[in-house]
Protein backbone atom coordinates (compact mmCIF):
# COMPACT_ATOMS: atom_id res chain seq x y z
CA UNK A 1 0.00 0.00 0.00
CA UNK A 2 3.05 2.23 0.95
CA UNK A 3 4.23 1.92 -2.90
CA UNK A 4 0.83 2.45 -4.47
CA UNK A 5 0.98 5.77 -2.38
CA UNK A 6 4.44 6.60 -3.87
CA UNK A 7 2.89 6.00 -7.03
CA UNK A 8 -0.03 8.56 -6.54
CA UNK A 9 2.41 11.11 -6.54
CA UNK A 10 4.44 10.67 -9.60
CA UNK A 11 1.39 12.92 -11.36
CA UNK A 12 3.75 15.94 -10.10
CA UNK A 13 6.27 14.08 -12.75
CA UNK A 14 3.64 14.62 -15.72
CA UNK A 15 3.50 18.21 -14.73
CA UNK A 16 7.55 18.34 -15.63
CA UNK A 17 6.97 16.76 -18.41
CA UNK A 18 4.07 18.92 -19.51
CA UNK A 19 6.52 22.22 -19.17
CA UNK A 20 9.53 20.76 -20.70
CA UNK A 21 7.60 20.15 -23.79
CA UNK A 22 6.08 23.28 -23.72
CA UNK A 23 9.75 24.95 -23.23
CA UNK A 24 10.78 22.63 -26.14
CA UNK A 25 8.11 22.89 -28.63
CA UNK A 26 8.57 27.38 -27.67
CA UNK A 27 12.55 26.54 -28.64
CA UNK A 28 11.22 25.24 -31.77
CA UNK A 29 8.84 28.25 -32.65
CA UNK A 30 11.50 30.67 -32.10
CA UNK A 31 13.98 29.11 -34.27
CA UNK A 32 13.98 27.98 -37.97
CA UNK A 33 17.10 25.60 -37.57
CA UNK A 34 16.95 22.16 -38.05
CA UNK A 35 16.09 20.29 -34.57
CA UNK A 36 18.98 19.70 -32.83
CA UNK A 37 20.13 16.20 -30.45
CA UNK A 38 19.52 18.45 -27.74
CA UNK A 39 15.81 19.89 -28.68
CA UNK A 40 15.39 15.85 -29.77
CA UNK A 41 16.05 15.13 -26.32
CA UNK A 42 14.72 17.22 -24.55
CA UNK A 43 11.23 15.96 -25.90
CA UNK A 44 12.32 12.51 -25.72
CA UNK A 45 12.47 13.27 -21.78
CA UNK A 46 9.49 15.28 -21.33
CA UNK A 47 7.13 12.60 -23.09
CA UNK A 48 9.30 9.79 -20.65
CA UNK A 49 8.16 11.96 -18.06
CA UNK A 50 4.35 12.12 -19.09
CA UNK A 51 4.10 8.94 -19.80
CA UNK A 52 6.56 7.12 -16.81
CA UNK A 53 4.33 9.90 -14.41
CA UNK A 54 1.15 8.54 -16.00
CA UNK A 55 1.33 5.18 -15.93
CA UNK A 56 2.59 5.37 -12.55
CA UNK A 57 -0.29 7.47 -11.13
CA UNK A 58 -2.80 5.61 -12.99
CA UNK A 59 -1.22 2.15 -11.07
CA UNK A 60 -1.37 3.98 -7.58
CA UNK A 61 -4.81 4.77 -8.05
CA UNK A 62 -5.95 1.37 -9.43
CA UNK A 63 -3.86 -1.34 -8.12
CA UNK A 64 -3.80 -4.45 -9.22
CA UNK A 65 -6.77 -3.79 -12.21
CA UNK A 66 -4.39 -1.31 -13.52
CA UNK A 67 -1.30 -3.29 -13.98
CA UNK A 68 -3.47 -6.18 -15.46
CA UNK A 69 -4.98 -3.49 -17.83
CA UNK A 70 -1.60 -2.27 -18.80
CA UNK A 71 0.05 -5.31 -19.75
CA UNK A 72 -3.11 -6.18 -21.80
CA UNK A 73 -2.87 -2.45 -23.58
CA UNK A 74 1.07 -2.73 -23.99
CA UNK A 75 0.53 -6.36 -25.33
CA UNK A 76 -2.33 -4.89 -28.31
CA UNK A 77 0.02 -2.19 -28.87
CA UNK A 78 3.00 -4.21 -29.65
CA UNK A 79 1.00 -6.46 -31.43
CA UNK A 80 -0.19 -3.67 -33.74
CA UNK A 81 3.39 -2.54 -34.24
CA UNK A 82 4.90 -5.56 -35.18
CA UNK A 83 1.98 -6.25 -37.51
CA UNK A 84 2.59 -3.04 -38.98
CA UNK A 85 6.37 -3.57 -39.28
CA UNK A 86 5.62 -6.61 -41.27
CA UNK A 87 3.83 -5.35 -43.57
CA UNK A 88 6.22 -2.36 -44.05
CA UNK A 89 8.79 -5.42 -44.84
CA UNK A 90 6.26 -7.34 -47.20
CA UNK A 91 5.68 -4.10 -48.92
CA UNK A 92 9.26 -3.59 -49.51
CA UNK A 93 9.72 -6.65 -51.08
CA UNK A 94 6.76 -6.79 -53.23
CA UNK A 95 7.48 -3.48 -54.37
CA UNK A 96 11.64 -4.65 -55.55
CA UNK A 97 9.89 -7.46 -57.27
CA UNK A 98 7.10 -5.15 -59.29
CA UNK A 99 9.89 -2.68 -60.09
CA UNK A 100 12.24 -5.30 -61.47
CA UNK A 101 9.47 -6.69 -63.78
CA UNK A 102 9.35 -3.04 -64.76
CA UNK A 103 12.88 -2.92 -66.17
CA UNK A 104 12.91 -6.60 -67.22
CA UNK A 105 14.73 -8.33 -64.38
CA UNK A 106 13.31 -11.61 -63.55
CA UNK A 107 11.70 -11.92 -60.25
CA UNK A 108 13.94 -14.44 -59.12
CA UNK A 109 17.27 -12.24 -59.31
CA UNK A 110 14.89 -9.54 -57.42
CA UNK A 111 13.68 -11.25 -54.30
CA UNK A 112 17.74 -12.96 -54.35
CA UNK A 113 19.06 -9.41 -54.29
CA UNK A 114 16.64 -8.55 -51.65
CA UNK A 115 17.53 -11.90 -49.53
CA UNK A 116 20.80 -10.50 -49.28
CA UNK A 117 19.99 -6.99 -47.84
CA UNK A 118 17.22 -8.46 -45.60
CA UNK A 119 17.59 -9.60 -42.16
CA UNK A 120 15.60 -12.24 -39.22
CA UNK A 121 12.43 -13.31 -40.49
CA UNK A 122 12.50 -11.23 -43.81
CA UNK A 123 15.60 -13.02 -45.14
CA UNK A 124 13.75 -16.38 -44.48
CA UNK A 125 10.52 -15.49 -46.23
CA UNK A 126 12.45 -14.20 -49.00
CA UNK A 127 15.16 -17.46 -49.13
CA UNK A 128 11.63 -19.38 -49.55
CA UNK A 129 10.09 -17.15 -52.65
CA UNK A 130 13.01 -17.47 -54.33
CA UNK A 131 13.15 -21.32 -54.14
CA UNK A 132 9.83 -21.84 -54.75
CA UNK A 133 10.18 -19.21 -57.82
CA UNK A 134 13.03 -21.52 -58.82
CA UNK A 135 11.01 -24.41 -58.49
CA UNK A 136 8.74 -23.21 -61.61
CA UNK A 137 6.10 -22.17 -59.65
CA UNK A 138 4.51 -19.18 -61.03
CA UNK A 139 4.74 -15.87 -58.95
CA UNK A 140 0.87 -16.20 -57.37
CA UNK A 141 1.66 -19.77 -56.34
CA UNK A 142 5.05 -18.75 -54.89
CA UNK A 143 3.78 -16.01 -53.44
CA UNK A 144 1.13 -17.90 -51.37
CA UNK A 145 3.94 -20.90 -51.14
CA UNK A 146 6.36 -18.35 -49.19
CA UNK A 147 3.22 -16.43 -47.20
CA UNK A 148 4.27 -13.23 -49.36
CA UNK A 149 1.29 -11.21 -49.00
CA UNK A 150 0.82 -9.41 -52.63
CA UNK A 151 -2.58 -7.75 -53.61
CA UNK A 152 -5.22 -9.59 -55.24
CA UNK A 153 -4.85 -6.97 -57.75
CA UNK A 154 -1.16 -7.14 -58.31
CA UNK A 155 -1.14 -11.10 -58.43
CA UNK A 156 -4.01 -11.43 -61.18
CA UNK A 157 -2.60 -8.53 -63.08
CA UNK A 158 0.98 -10.29 -63.23
CA UNK A 159 -0.63 -13.65 -63.85
CA UNK A 160 -2.69 -12.07 -66.70
CA UNK A 161 0.25 -10.35 -68.64
CA UNK A 162 2.40 -13.76 -68.16
CA UNK A 163 -0.40 -15.61 -69.92
CA UNK A 164 -2.01 -13.51 -72.05
CA UNK A 165 1.18 -10.97 -72.94
CA UNK A 166 1.08 -7.23 -73.22
CA UNK A 167 3.58 -7.71 -70.21
CA UNK A 168 4.74 -3.74 -69.70
CA UNK A 169 1.64 -2.25 -69.95
CA UNK A 170 -0.11 -4.87 -67.09
CA UNK A 171 3.18 -4.82 -64.94
CA UNK A 172 2.46 -0.93 -65.23
CA UNK A 173 -1.04 -1.20 -63.58
CA UNK A 174 0.58 -4.10 -60.98
CA UNK A 175 2.96 -1.60 -59.45
CA UNK A 176 0.39 0.88 -59.08
CA UNK A 177 -2.35 -1.44 -57.22
CA UNK A 178 0.68 -2.62 -54.58
CA UNK A 179 1.07 1.16 -53.69
CA UNK A 180 -2.63 2.29 -53.63
CA UNK A 181 -4.22 2.04 -50.34
CA UNK A 182 -7.46 1.75 -51.62
CA UNK A 183 -6.82 -2.00 -53.08
CA UNK A 184 -5.66 -2.87 -49.16
CA UNK A 185 -7.81 -4.17 -46.19
CA UNK A 186 -7.74 -0.19 -44.96
CA UNK A 187 -11.29 -0.45 -43.38
CA UNK A 188 -10.11 -3.96 -41.87
CA UNK A 189 -7.75 -1.58 -39.56
CA UNK A 190 -10.36 0.42 -38.68
CA UNK A 191 -12.89 -1.96 -37.41
CA UNK A 192 -10.36 -3.89 -36.00
CA UNK A 193 -9.31 -0.97 -33.82
CA UNK A 194 -12.71 -0.57 -32.81
CA UNK A 195 -13.34 -4.57 -31.82
CA UNK A 196 -10.00 -4.20 -29.71
CA UNK A 197 -11.21 -0.82 -27.79
CA UNK A 198 -14.58 -2.58 -27.23
CA UNK A 199 -12.48 -5.95 -25.80
CA UNK A 200 -10.54 -3.65 -23.62
CA UNK A 201 -13.26 -1.40 -22.11
CA UNK A 202 -15.37 -4.53 -21.37
CA UNK A 203 -12.62 -6.26 -19.76
CA UNK A 204 -12.35 -3.33 -17.93
CA UNK A 205 -16.08 -3.06 -17.14
CA UNK A 206 -16.10 -6.91 -16.13
CA UNK A 207 -13.39 -5.71 -13.57
CA UNK A 208 -15.12 -3.03 -11.74
CA UNK A 209 -18.19 -4.62 -11.76
CA UNK A 210 -16.98 -8.10 -10.69
CA UNK A 211 -15.09 -5.86 -7.47
CA UNK A 212 -18.32 -4.26 -7.09
CA UNK A 213 -20.58 -7.00 -6.52
CA UNK A 214 -17.92 -9.32 -5.14
CA UNK A 215 -16.10 -6.53 -2.21
CA UNK A 216 -17.46 -3.72 -2.17
CA UNK A 217 -21.24 -3.61 -1.96
CA UNK A 218 -20.84 -6.51 0.74
CA UNK A 219 -18.31 -4.47 2.66
CA UNK A 220 -20.67 -1.29 2.32
CA UNK A 221 -23.40 -3.38 3.33
CA UNK A 222 -22.05 -4.42 6.42
CA UNK A 223 -20.68 -1.28 7.44
CA UNK A 224 -24.43 0.30 6.97
CA UNK A 225 -26.15 -2.63 9.35
CA UNK A 226 -23.45 -1.97 12.08
CA UNK A 227 -24.90 1.94 12.40
CA UNK A 228 -28.22 0.61 11.96
CA UNK A 229 -29.00 3.05 8.73
CA UNK A 230 -29.83 0.11 6.28
CA UNK A 231 -33.28 0.88 5.22
CA UNK A 232 -35.89 -0.36 2.60
CA UNK A 233 -34.67 2.65 0.48
CA UNK A 234 -30.99 1.69 0.28
CA UNK A 235 -32.23 -2.44 -0.23
CA UNK A 236 -34.32 -0.91 -3.28
CA UNK A 237 -31.41 0.48 -4.98
CA UNK A 238 -28.53 -1.86 -4.76
CA UNK A 239 -31.34 -4.42 -5.49
CA UNK A 240 -31.45 -2.28 -8.81
CA UNK A 241 -27.58 -1.99 -8.71
CA UNK A 242 -27.32 -6.11 -8.18
CA UNK A 243 -29.31 -7.04 -10.50
CA UNK A 244 -28.26 -4.86 -13.84
CA UNK A 245 -24.52 -5.79 -12.73
CA UNK A 246 -25.84 -9.39 -13.39
CA UNK A 247 -27.46 -8.70 -16.46
CA UNK A 248 -24.67 -6.88 -17.55
CA UNK A 249 -21.73 -8.85 -17.10
CA UNK A 250 -23.87 -12.08 -18.18
CA UNK A 251 -24.32 -9.67 -21.59
CA UNK A 252 -20.23 -9.05 -21.25
CA UNK A 253 -19.78 -12.97 -20.62
CA UNK A 254 -21.23 -13.42 -24.34
CA UNK A 255 -20.39 -10.19 -26.49
CA UNK A 256 -16.81 -10.08 -25.06
CA UNK A 257 -15.56 -13.94 -26.83
CA UNK A 258 -17.39 -13.09 -29.88
CA UNK A 259 -15.93 -9.90 -30.29
CA UNK A 260 -12.51 -11.79 -29.51
CA UNK A 261 -13.37 -14.91 -32.34
CA UNK A 262 -14.40 -11.26 -35.14
CA UNK A 263 -10.71 -10.07 -33.96
CA UNK A 264 -8.64 -12.83 -34.37
CA UNK A 265 -10.79 -14.08 -37.84
CA UNK A 266 -10.06 -10.42 -39.17
CA UNK A 267 -6.48 -10.75 -37.82
CA UNK A 268 -6.76 -13.98 -39.79
CA UNK A 269 -7.58 -12.34 -43.22
CA UNK A 270 -4.93 -9.23 -42.44
CA UNK A 271 -1.56 -11.87 -42.18
CA UNK A 272 -3.49 -13.31 -45.15
CA UNK A 273 -4.06 -17.11 -43.60
CA UNK A 274 -7.79 -16.72 -45.00
CA UNK A 275 -9.19 -14.72 -48.08
CA UNK A 276 -12.45 -13.10 -46.21
CA UNK A 277 -14.48 -13.56 -43.17
CA UNK A 278 -17.01 -16.32 -43.33
CA UNK A 279 -20.27 -15.63 -45.15
CA UNK A 280 -22.35 -14.23 -42.07
CA UNK A 281 -19.26 -11.39 -41.10
CA UNK A 282 -18.76 -10.29 -44.77
CA UNK A 283 -20.49 -7.64 -43.71
CA UNK A 284 -18.05 -6.03 -41.95
CA UNK A 285 -15.41 -5.79 -44.96
CA UNK A 286 -17.66 -5.08 -47.15
CA UNK A 287 -17.38 -5.62 -50.82
CA UNK A 288 -13.71 -6.07 -50.79
CA UNK A 289 -13.05 -8.96 -52.73
CA UNK A 290 -15.53 -7.42 -55.29
CA UNK A 291 -14.09 -4.40 -55.55
CA UNK A 292 -10.64 -6.03 -56.36
CA UNK A 293 -12.57 -7.73 -59.01
CA UNK A 294 -13.72 -4.80 -60.89
CA UNK A 295 -9.88 -3.37 -60.18
CA UNK A 296 -8.37 -6.23 -62.18
CA UNK A 297 -11.21 -6.29 -64.73
CA UNK A 298 -10.51 -2.09 -65.20
CA UNK A 299 -6.92 -3.33 -65.87
CA UNK A 300 -7.91 -6.23 -68.32
CA UNK A 301 -9.85 -3.37 -70.10
CA UNK A 302 -7.27 -0.48 -70.31
CA UNK A 303 -4.26 -2.86 -71.35
CA UNK A 304 -6.64 -4.28 -74.06
CA UNK A 305 -6.83 -7.85 -73.08
CA UNK A 306 -9.26 -10.08 -74.06
CA UNK A 307 -11.76 -10.44 -71.66
CA UNK A 308 -12.97 -13.92 -72.24
CA UNK A 309 -9.52 -15.45 -71.97
CA UNK A 310 -8.92 -13.08 -69.09
CA UNK A 311 -12.20 -14.22 -67.07
CA UNK A 312 -10.77 -17.81 -67.42
CA UNK A 313 -7.62 -16.71 -65.90
CA UNK A 314 -9.31 -15.28 -63.00
CA UNK A 315 -11.59 -18.11 -62.19
CA UNK A 316 -8.81 -20.45 -61.56
CA UNK A 317 -5.91 -17.86 -59.93
CA UNK A 318 -7.95 -15.55 -57.72
CA UNK A 319 -7.22 -15.86 -54.47
CA UNK A 320 -10.86 -15.76 -53.08
CA UNK A 321 -12.94 -18.98 -54.06
CA UNK A 322 -16.28 -16.70 -54.10
CA UNK A 323 -14.80 -14.52 -56.59
CA UNK A 324 -12.90 -17.42 -58.39
CA UNK A 325 -16.86 -19.20 -57.94
CA UNK A 326 -18.46 -15.72 -59.62
CA UNK A 327 -15.63 -15.42 -62.92
CA UNK A 328 -16.70 -18.85 -63.38
CA UNK A 329 -20.28 -18.30 -63.99
CA UNK A 330 -19.68 -15.23 -65.84
CA UNK A 331 -17.14 -16.87 -68.06
CA UNK A 332 -19.35 -19.55 -68.48
CA UNK A 333 -21.96 -16.92 -69.61
CA UNK A 334 -19.81 -15.18 -71.67
CA UNK A 335 -18.78 -18.41 -73.43
CA UNK A 336 -22.07 -19.12 -74.30
CA UNK A 337 -23.10 -15.91 -75.84
CA UNK A 338 -23.98 -13.97 -72.69
CA UNK A 339 -23.11 -10.28 -71.09
CA UNK A 340 -20.52 -10.31 -68.43
CA UNK A 341 -22.15 -6.99 -66.93
CA UNK A 342 -25.34 -9.10 -66.38
CA UNK A 343 -23.75 -11.67 -64.93
CA UNK A 344 -22.28 -9.55 -62.83
CA UNK A 345 -25.27 -7.81 -61.71
CA UNK A 346 -26.85 -11.25 -61.34
CA UNK A 347 -24.10 -12.26 -58.76
CA UNK A 348 -24.12 -8.86 -56.73
CA UNK A 349 -21.07 -8.02 -57.55
CA UNK A 350 -22.73 -4.60 -59.49
CA UNK A 351 -26.36 -2.78 -58.08
CA UNK A 352 -28.44 -1.52 -60.72
CA UNK A 353 -27.08 2.22 -60.64
CA UNK A 354 -23.66 0.93 -61.08
CA UNK A 355 -24.66 -1.56 -64.16
CA UNK A 356 -26.20 1.35 -65.60
CA UNK A 357 -22.85 3.68 -65.11
CA UNK A 358 -20.77 0.91 -66.61
CA UNK A 359 -22.53 0.80 -69.67
CA UNK A 360 -22.75 4.57 -70.51
CA UNK A 361 -19.48 4.62 -69.90
CA UNK A 362 -19.05 1.20 -71.67
CA UNK A 363 -20.52 3.28 -75.02
CA UNK A 364 -18.40 6.91 -74.51
CA UNK A 365 -15.27 4.36 -74.44
CA UNK A 366 -14.39 5.08 -70.80
CA UNK A 367 -14.83 1.68 -69.50
CA UNK A 368 -11.75 0.89 -67.49
CA UNK A 369 -11.98 4.38 -65.32
CA UNK A 370 -15.73 3.86 -64.69
CA UNK A 371 -15.05 0.05 -63.22
CA UNK A 372 -11.98 2.12 -61.28
CA UNK A 373 -14.25 4.21 -60.10
CA UNK A 374 -17.46 1.85 -58.75
CA UNK A 375 -14.46 0.07 -57.33
CA UNK A 376 -13.58 2.91 -55.41
CA UNK A 377 -16.89 4.13 -54.67
CA UNK A 378 -18.34 0.82 -53.58
CA UNK A 379 -15.06 0.75 -50.64
CA UNK A 380 -16.32 4.54 -49.93
CA UNK A 381 -19.97 4.33 -49.35
CA UNK A 382 -19.59 0.58 -47.20
CA UNK A 383 -17.04 3.07 -45.22
CA UNK A 384 -19.61 5.52 -44.29
CA UNK A 385 -22.44 3.38 -43.40
CA UNK A 386 -20.08 1.43 -41.43
CA UNK A 387 -18.56 4.21 -39.37
CA UNK A 388 -21.33 5.21 -37.25
CA UNK A 389 -22.16 2.17 -36.06
CA UNK A 390 -18.57 1.90 -34.58
CA UNK A 391 -18.76 5.07 -33.10
CA UNK A 392 -22.22 4.36 -31.44
CA UNK A 393 -21.44 1.28 -29.93
CA UNK A 394 -18.82 2.09 -27.38
CA UNK A 395 -20.43 5.56 -25.85
CA UNK A 396 -23.95 2.89 -25.32
CA UNK A 397 -21.70 0.29 -23.91
CA UNK A 398 -20.18 2.68 -21.50
CA UNK A 399 -23.13 4.20 -20.53
CA UNK A 400 -24.79 0.64 -20.01
CA UNK A 401 -22.14 -0.68 -17.70
CA UNK A 402 -21.92 2.91 -16.16
CA UNK A 403 -25.93 2.29 -14.72
CA UNK A 404 -25.04 -0.17 -11.85
CA UNK A 405 -22.40 2.04 -10.90
CA UNK A 406 -24.67 4.73 -10.54
CA UNK A 407 -26.79 2.55 -8.52
CA UNK A 408 -24.35 1.67 -6.41
CA UNK A 409 -23.33 4.93 -5.55
CA UNK A 410 -27.05 6.11 -4.90
CA UNK A 411 -26.78 3.30 -2.67
CA UNK A 412 -23.91 5.02 -0.86
CA UNK A 413 -24.68 7.97 -0.71
CA UNK A 414 -28.21 8.10 0.39
CA UNK A 415 -27.51 6.38 3.52
CA UNK A 416 -24.56 9.28 4.21
CA UNK A 417 -27.69 11.91 3.66
CA UNK A 418 -29.59 10.17 6.15
CA UNK A 419 -26.80 9.65 9.24
CA UNK A 420 -25.87 13.15 7.87
CA UNK A 421 -30.04 14.38 8.66
CA UNK A 422 -30.18 12.44 11.84
CA UNK A 423 -27.02 13.34 13.59
CA UNK A 424 -27.82 17.26 12.40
Amino acid sequence: MELLYHLQNLWMAVILGVVLLILSTQWDSTTHEEPTVMRRGLRLIAWLFICVGGTAWWIGVSGFMAVVMLLVICTIVFGFAMQRYRMVENRGLVSVVLAGLEKGISPIVSVVAYRQEAAGLQEQKAGKFAKALGAGMPLAAAARAARVDMPAEALMTLELGRTLGNVDEVNRYAKRFARDETTNYGNFDFFLGALITIIVVGLFQVGCLSFMEIKLMPTMAQILEEFDIYDEAVSTVWGWSSWSSMLILSCLYILIPVALLLAFLMILVQIGWLTELPWGLRWVHGPVNECRLLNVLSVVVAADLPLQRAMDVIRKQFPSSRIRYIAHQTYLQMKNGGDWIDALRAKRVLTSGETALIRSAQDAGNLGWALKEVSIGKRRRHMHRMAPVTKIALPILVLIAAFPVISAALGVFLPLVKMITELS
